[in-house]
């Protein structure tokens, strides 16, 4: 069961970010902190903001999922805009300052540094990382490593597991209609995405695991050669046939819709199934086994993963502009500026 915690990133007229010290140590935080039982994220942070510093927000966009290898934590990131209230001494927060970026303190927490560059980076779409190290509580308490040597697989693995527990989350709230409610005729709605993506990978674990059977060997006698471990996001090639996606239709549709709980439980045991191919098996092994795919290139074992992974991301952002707008915060036209993969 993950955790789940919601930060806000708020800027000022001079881009400048809002920053809260802890009264029970010397630390600089973002606003923001535990979502309690079913509270959506977007409503857990406007509520820590108002707690911590008074202030009345609204949530503009998400701008970063975040998971940790070490512990069942998710950490969802917002973009913020203040509507009103004034900033005020909390219980929570003792002082709250806007830094511009070079000036944030060296004492705030190097993980929450990272998810501000990452919401001014270029781009509008929210970022998935696995981040590593002790939280600011962790440090506080005298406990946390300064970071881990965990493998590649796992931070895909965590990866995996964070973009899914994301995008669930981002579904509170909606009603069981409207998850099987397309958004034109012959585009795909929310419940149909969410079954291509377990349908893709019933047909991409077996693969894998027939590859592993076959030429396990031949990896173990390579197994100390270099290999590669990353792969650029093939969905973003132009040149990608995204028209393959009808291949693994989904399985469910408007016709034959099941509840979002269903869906969830299948992506979950899709997803248990790829963690279970993929846990105890050797790094070296596994990135000296290669395949080739006429859409992709050439990939090994691990590079597959990441593909996908990029897969589930692809839908997962459809997923997000459709469940923005049926929550009314963004016109259809938004998301519908690409229609999900055929």
């Amino acid at each position: 069961m993950f955790a789940i915690r919601a930060f806000a990133i708020i800027f000022d007229e001079r881009d400048r970010v809002l920053l809260c010290r802890r009264p029970d140590g010397d630390t600089w935080n973002l606003p923001g902190g535990d979502v309690q039982g079913s509270e959506p994220p977007t409503d857990a942070v406007i509520r820590e903001v108002r707690e911590e510093t008074g202030l009345e927000v609204a949530v503009e966009q998400l701008a970063g999922v975040y998971g940790r290898g070490d512990k069942d934590e998710l950490v969802f990131s917002f973009t913020c805009r203040i509507v009103g209230g004034h900033l005020t001494v909390t219980d929570e927060a003792d002082e709250c300052r806007f830094f511009t970026a070079e000036e944030i303190p060296a004492n705030t927490s190097p993980k929450q540094v990272e998810r501000i560059h990452d919401a001014m980076a270029p781009g509008d779409q929210p970022l998935f990382r696995r981040q590593t190290g002790p939280s600011p509580r962790e440090r506080l308490a005298g406990g946390g490593a300064a970071g881990t040597a965990d493998s590649i697989v796992q931070d895909y693995l965590v990866l995996l597991d964070c973009q899914r527990v994301a995008i669930f989350a981002s579904l509170d709230g909606l009603e069981e209609g409207q998850i099987w409610e397309r958004p034109a005729p012959g585009e795909w709605c929310i419940g149909e995405i969410l079954s291509h993506t377990v349908r893709f990978f019933a047909c991409f674990l077996p693969g894998l695991q027939a590859i592993w059977l076959l030429c396990g060997w031949y990896g173990r006698l390579r197994r100390h050669r270099p290999y590669s471990v990353e792969i650029e996001n093939v969905y973003k090639r132009p040149s990608f046939p995204m028209w393959t996606g009808f291949l693994w239709s989904p399985r469910h549709n408007p016709r034959k819709p099941v509840s979002l709980a269903v869906l969830k439980a299948e992506v979950e045991s899709a997803h248990r199934r790829v963690r279970a191919f993929y846990s105890g098996k050797d790094e070296d092994v596994l990135g000296n086994i290669r395949a080739y795919d006429p859409a992709i290139g050439v990939v090994n074992l691990i590079t597959a993963l990441k593909v996908g992974i990029d897969h589930d991301q692809l839908h997962y952002d459809d997923i997000l502009r459709m469940a923005t707008a049926l929550q009314g915060e963004a016109s259809p036209g938004e998301w519908r500026a690409r229609k999900p993969m055929r």
